[in-house]
């Protein structure tokens, strides 16, 4: 399905509804034994945001 809101529209960008793009991201988890972290990137590989939890 394609021309969602927040859904790809085919050329590797997301728009939303009212024409404007938004920006992509990449969750990466890491679930540990005693630690879960979790690292947010954009398309270019920088780190955008992380966190970890015991």
């Amino acid at each position: 399905m394609s021309g969602l809101a927040g859904e790809p529209d085919g050329t590797g960008d997301a728009r939303l509804e009212s024409g404007r793009e938004h920006q992509q991201f990449v969750l990466a988890l890491d679930i540990g034994t005693t630690v879960m972290r979790g690292h947010v990137y954009d398309v270019s590989g920088h780190v955008k945001g992380a966190s970890s939890k015991k």
